[in-house]
């Protein structure tokens, strides 16, 4: 069973995670056009996110299988 500490450490992680993305989709690049946004500014930060939470989420599920 997963305590609640390792699901509050999950949240704070996870709510880090989506503040960072936030702040990388909301900063302008040098070369700011709706081309970059939608091409790559907005999918590369979307990938980065759903990446970081699946390791915090593997790492919470999966902690005591490995310690």
């Amino acid at each position: 069973m997963i305590n609640k500490r390792r699901w509050s450490r999950f949240l704070r992680r996870a709510l880090l995670a989506c503040l960072l993305a936030l702040v990388l989709a909301l900063v302008p690049c040098p070369v700011w056009t709706p081309a970059v946004f939608t091409w790559w500014q907005g999918p590369v930060v979307i990938v980065v996110l759903v990446c970081v939470l699946g390791a915090a989420l593997f790492e919470t599920l999966f902690f005591d299988r490995y310690h």
